[in-house]
């Protein structure tokens, strides 16, 4: 590993039939019947110049996974992990430890693709609310989320890390592309938005038949991939996919193509202003359409520190074994020398002398752990973040979290990318969807809530490109630790800004849910009931058993808020209904109270009344009645 020299790359070699002087590399406006043979032709070209690419990504892949010999085939990986095993050298992997880091920082939460009316009415702002579940949905169905943190770990090892987009079966699906597939021409990505993009990809011959039965001879004919230093016994074939964007708004030189080196398996006009890609780079280059990778940008440390633990690790194997140190004219017995406690050397003379040497001066090691640290502090990773463990001083939670902010400033651009990157899946998913709805117009996708699943059809959701704006946020922006939710929720309640309802709510511990839904489920319920009204046009009336209090003031606001939206009328009606019989239930409540009070209260004692006289008896008492 602590060689510098690029690496003689292993690689699947793309064939051409064509030589350099006769491909016409405007391939998009050739007839359909030649299109293959200077389409494959000039990206065998573009694979053949960019080698240098090529090696520096597989010397990349080598530092991050500590191999020596790795190509980007799996059966070359296993061989490398092979020799690796049983010729393990010591290594202070720094590039793995700094990708893992900030790959775990970056992705522990998943942008949320928000959609966001501006001026919009009530029906838009229902209709984007349900567009931005509905993208939820579809990306939990496609996996973006999983595969999206895994092109990111790409692009902090090579050069981009990517995400493909493509409809099969009526479906949007999602795929991880390896980076190596991409193609684009040096001179025309000089800007960073080249108008034709490859990808060539080596394929099973019985899927691609699968692909495309109406193919079958021109797929049978295809010659098979071949590897060059390695060995293969599948039977693949290079296929190349390309796209050529239009050269403007009313030109129809947008082209997409999939062939093989026999044929054309598709030829279609592509009239899309994108790349069906969405691309993540760790930082820009300031020319070329290709990125920087963090690895690159800590390679030469990485370098110095694997030469300085291969010198060390041979200095202590020379040098730091004890030694014992004996004068040619004493008598030691060696056989006396031995491991056993207590033992006894005899000798005559000078006493033999036992002595561990220092193989390097302390400076050294000083210096391999300032490399080491360095690596980190260039990228901008705390020590906090990589190695879990907090600078000596800071105690207090509020130190620790303004520790994290200033790393977290480091990578504000960062962040704002790979939200980007999300953003730009979100629109082509749109765009594919609104290609599915042409065919299937009862085309849905099932998103989940806390507490049910929900399925959302296209159409209720369906606007056009003016009507939103898009905006991606965090899933959380709390911190992750018990404690620091515990103390920044403190720090809210102190300060008035949140509730005990909103509070308990915002700390979301898993084992904390029974208890916290105790408190939640008043304000859940009532706005579930207010959901239904303004969304479904559905009525349900209040319960005795509401908090009746919280409820007049949740409808109250709703109902000011669903009037400055323009809420239809008959909606409208709804909240008032709502309103009066929670102050019905409320005065039914009110006169129960006084009705219990009345009852309870002490009933006052009887006078004893006076006997009744008459006339006829004036002296004789009479019994009371």
């Amino acid at each position: 590993m602590e060689r510098e020299t690029l690496p003689n790359t292993t690689k699947v070699k793309i064939k051409s039939k064509l030589s350099p002087d006769n491909i016409n590399a405007r391939w998009w406006l050739i007839n359909d019947e030649d299109i293959y043979t200077h389409l494959f032709a000039a990206a065998a070209a573009i694979d053949n110049m960019q080698g240098i690419r090529r090696a520096l990504n597989v010397k990349y892949l080598q530092l991050y996974s500590n191999m020596e010999s790795i190509g980007y085939l799996s059966s070359f990986y296993n061989r490398a992990l092979y020799d690796n095993y049983f010729n393990a050298r010591i290594s202070l992997n720094v590039c793995k430890a700094a990708v893992d880091t900030i790959t775990s920082k970056v992705g522990k939460n998943d942008p949320r693709v928000t959609f966001l009316t501006t001026n919009g009415d009530w029906s838009k702002q229902q209709r984007a609310k349900k567009l931005t579940k509905f993208i939820d949905g579809l990306f939990d169905e496609a996996k973006v989320y999983e595969l999206g943190i895994q092109s990111f770990r790409d692009s902090c090892i090579l050069d981009i890390g990517v995400l493909k987009f493509y409809i099969c079966n009526g479906k949007i699906k999602c795929e991880k592309i390896m980076p190596f597939e991409i193609k684009v021409d040096y001179a025309e990505g000089l800007y960073g938005n080249p108008k034709t993009l490859y990808q060539t990809k080596f394929i099973d011959r019985e899927t691609l038949l699968d692909m495309f039965p109406d193919k079958a001879k021109i797929i049978n004919t295809a010659g098979s991939a071949t590897i060059q230093d390695g060995l293969t016994y599948s039977d693949r074939v290079g296929v190349v996919e390309a796209w050529h964007l239009r050269s403007g708004e009313n030109a129809k030189d947008g082209k997409h193509v999939i062939c093989v080196d026999t044929g054309n398996l598709v030829s279609e006009q592509y009239t899309k202003e994108y790349f069906p890609f969405v691309f993540m780079k760790w930082t820009d280059r300031t020319v070329g359409f290709y990125g920087q990778s963090l690895v690159e940008e800590i390679y030469p440390i990485q370098m110095e520190i694997n030469k300085m633990c291969r010198t060390i690790q041979i200095g202590q194997h020379l040098s730091c074994v004890p030694r014992v140190f004996v004068e040619n004219s004493s008598k030691v017995i060696s056989a006396h020398i031995d491991n056993n406690v207590g033992g006894i050397v005899k000798y005559s003379g000078t006493k033999p002398e036992f002595s561990t040497s220092m193989a390097f001066p302390p400076e050294m090691y000083q210096h391999l752990d300032y490399l080491y640290r360095k690596a980190f502090e260039i990228t901008g990773i705390s020590l906090l973040s990589a190695t879990s463990q907090k600078p000596a001083g800071l105690n207090a939670g509020v130190a620790l979290r303004e520790y994290q902010d200033i790393e977290s400033e480091r990578f504000s651009t960062l962040q704002k990318k790979y939200e980007k990157f999300y953003i730009n899946a979100a629109n082509i998913c749109i765009d594919l969807m609104k290609d599915i709805y042409e065919t299937d117009k009862s085309v849905s996708v099932k998103a989940s809530n806390k507490r049910f699943i929900d399925t959302i059809k296209w159409k209720d959701v369906n606007m056009e490109e003016d009507e939103y704006v898009i905006r991606a946020f965090p899933t959380s922006m709390l911190p992750t630790t018990p404690a620091g939710r515990l103390q920044q929720i403190q720090e809210l309640i102190q300060a008035g800004f949140i509730g005990k309802e909103d509070a308990l709510s915002l700390l979301d511990f898993p084992d904390l849910d029974n208890y916290t839904s105790m408190y939640t489920s008043s304000k859940e319920i009532i706005n579930q009931y207010i959901e239904l009204m303004l969304e479904d046009n559905q009525y349900n009336p209040p319960e005795p058993y509401f908090n009746l209090q919280l409820a007049e003031t949740m409808i109250q606001n709703a109902y000011l808020r669903a009037k400055t939206q323009s809420v239809p009328e008959e909606r409208l009606e709804l909240l008032r209904r709502f309103y009066e019989d929670i102050k019905e239930l409320q005065n039914m409540a009110q006169q129960q109270l006084m009705a219990q009070q009345q009852a309870m209260a002490p009933q006052p004692t009887a006078l004893p009344q006076l006997p009744q006289r008459t006339e006829l008896l004036p002296n004789v008492p009479q019994q009371p009645i």
